[in-house]
């Protein structure tokens, strides 16, 4: 459920040019990509039953990380979980692994 506190943040505008200066190349691109809707899963299914034959051999296990993020990220992302009814940390999972197997791509 979104609280009152959430609207806020609904309202703020995307990231500015310097608000992402500290971050290095690779992750400014990736966060506008991402912010103009720009990442899609990929449907690929040479790609999709390679990652079910690697997940299928790889043990599952988890390894807890301390994680600093921006305020305004770190928001969004609660904003976003509330939103679809999860908790924030497992949406941060989520998407974290889905990038990592290559499930979001940018479209093209």
């Amino acid at each position: 459920m979104i609280q009152t506190k959430d609207i806020k943040i609904l309202k703020e505008d995307y990231l500015t040019d310097e608000e992402l200066a500290w971050e290095d190349k690779e992750t400014r691109d990736f966060i506008k990509m991402s912010e103009r809707g720009e990442l899609v899963p990929n449907t690929d299914p040479e790609f999709r039953n390679m990652l079910i034959e690697t997940a299928h051999n790889t043990p599952i296990s988890r390894k807890s990380i301390t994680l600093k993020l921006r305020t305004p990220t770190y928001n969004r992302l609660r904003t976003i979980a509330a939103k679809e009814g999860v908790p924030y940390q497992t949406l941060m999972n989520s998407v974290l692994m889905k990038y990592t197997e290559g499930r979001l791509v940018e479209k093209k």
